[in-house]
């Protein structure tokens, strides 16, 4: 029974290589006006109330007595991963999709006043993606058995069987923030803000394997089948603190974002492994051979949950020459340390020894566990702009969106796993104002490659040995990560009064 255990462990890794959405990426969504054009190249202070977010040391400069920002994002995926359930079985997902919405203002603007205060509610975290794979073949993947019934040798999964092997898997990701920033200039060229934000986090992950070899002669099948759900909402707090420097041909920025703080968070975690007629063993004191099953299966609601996000320091750019502007923007985000993200009270999935000793234990397996880590990284971006005139202005931008993924190699379940290639994002567009409202049109193309990866999910029948305890194939498989994403940005800033 040591290919039990083993097996056991290959389907963590099974289930790793199957969960991908960003969910390890902090630079993948931007809201706002201008800022979204720029795509979110705009540390050192951005004209518009998305400053709350970006840097609210900017929010006393800005002398508009009020305003409201709105943005969609129009959004088509093409993700591809060659090779992810084996040899010529990919996993890819086509998706068209309307992105967040912002809303943002400022309390009346005091020229006498050195301060401000802001506020904003916008989606900082929105997936959804579905994947399926399905392999059906005549395949020999269960040798001949024989059986004694009633005194006759009785031949079952003789030749080939029918084999169906399938995974679907399906995220949903929504995060939500909202603030009320508070900023002061401490000179005419310096300015201080603080925003707190609140933070809903919504997510679900569904996730099931099956495998069958049918026995067509006989009307006989061995089956197995790896079924999970983590359906969590996660509530938090954090701040950002923002220093911005404004001269005449330059600005400086600088922003300090806190760990975030756990208020309460709450969740469903189940899982269910099932194994039908694959191993075949001697009753214990016997010499008779006979298919044993295993079921295993667990559901607990009310889990309590904790999602952290990280500490992350910014710093911005921004430099006029002529009739162009050129930004820049860079951030480090700290490392998450691992800690329990959701587990049931009792989270192991016991295995016995039927061949010797049913009370004996041969594996407990955490199945029933998420860790959350991450890994520290930096993103950076740069951003150019034209102006064309007092109403026009166009811009072009690049930035990086780095995975900051950590392997965890407890046996657990970890969100993301394929989550793990970094993607580099490139945005164009352009502003006009005209009277007192400023529209906002943009195109963003992101991409990302990765011929490197190896997939542990292989569904080919042809690989799989007589110790392959649940079907699962344990051929690892060289696979590549192709993804495509365009979106296009419409947003559109109303004044109060007749400019910024």
């Amino acid at each position: 029974m040591k290919y039990l255990a083993k097996n056991i462990a290959v389907f963590l890794l099974v289930f790793h290589s199957i969960l991908s959405a960003q969910d390890n990426h902090y630079w993948n969504l931007f809201t706002g006006n201008e800022s979204a054009v720029l795509g979110g190249i705009v540390l050192d202070g951005v004209n518009d109330y998305s400053t709350s977010y970006f840097n609210p040391g900017n929010i006393a400069f800005l002398s508009s007595s009020g305003l409201g920002v709105s943005g969609n994002v129009y959004g088509y995926l093409d993700y591809v991963h060659v090779n992810a359930a084996g040899e010529g079985n990919n996993l890819s997902k086509e998706k068209f999709a309307v992105l967040p919405n912002m809303g943002a203002g400022a309390s009346p603007f005091n020229p006498e006043d050195d301060s401000r205060i802001g506020y904003l509610f916008f989606e900082r975290h929105s997936a959804a993606v579905g994947l399926n794979s399905r392999v059906e073949e005549l395949y020999d993947v269960i040798p001949t058995r024989s059986f004694n019934l009633d005194n006759q040798i009785v031949n079952y999964y003789e030749g080939d069987e029918r084999y169906i092997g399938e995974i679907n898997t399906d995220h949903q990701l929504t995060e939500y923030w909202g603030g009320v920033s508070y900023g002061k200039k401490l000179s005419d060229k310096l300015g201080i803000g603080f925003t707190l934000f609140g933070s809903m986090r919504d997510q679900i992950k569904k996730h099931d394997m099956s495998i069958f070899a049918v026995d067509i002669d006989n009307s006989v099948a061995a089956t197995t089948d790896w079924n999970y759900l983590i359906d969590y909402i996660d509530y938090r707090i954090l701040g950002k603190l923002g220093l911005v420097y404004k001269s005449k041909s330059f600005n400086l920025g600088l922003t300090l974002t806190t760990p975030s703080i756990h208020i309460y968070g709450t969740g469903v975690i189940s899982g269910r492994a099932t194994s039908t007629g694959v191993y075949v063993g001697e009753i214990p004191n016997t010499s008779v051979r006979r298919p044993y099953d295993y079921v295993a299966s667990k559901k607990e609601s009310g889990v309590a949950t904790n999602y952290i996000s990280p500490l992350s320091i910014g710093f911005g750019f921004k430099k006029d020459l002529g009739s162009w502007r050129v930004r820049l923007a860079v951030e480090w985000f700290n490392k998450v340390s691992k800690h329990t993200l959701i587990q049931a009270d009792d989270p192991n999935f016991t295995i016995t020894n039927p061949n010797i000793d049913s009370t004996e234990i041969i594996a407990e397996v955490p199945l029933l566990r998420i860790n959350q880590q991450a890994k520290s990284l930096i993103n950076y971006g740069i951003a150019l702009e034209r102006k064309f005139s007092e109403n026009l202005l166009a811009y072009f931008s690049f930035r990086t969106d780095y995975s900051s993924f950590e392997k965890d190699d407890e046996p657990n379940i970890t969100l993301g796993e394929t989550d793990d290639w970094n993607i580099y994002r490139f945005t164009t567009g352009g502003t006009y104002q005209f009277s007192k409202t400023i529209i906002g049109l943009g195109f963003q193309y992101s991409f990302s490659r990765d011929d490197n990866k190896v997939s542990n999910t292989n569904l080919n029948p042809k690989q799989i040995t007589e110790s392959s305890l649940f079907l699962l194939n344990t051929t690892p498989t060289s696979s590549r990560i192709f993804y495509n994403e365009f979106k296009l940005i419409l947003a559109f800033t109303y004044l109060f009064d007749s400019e910024l």
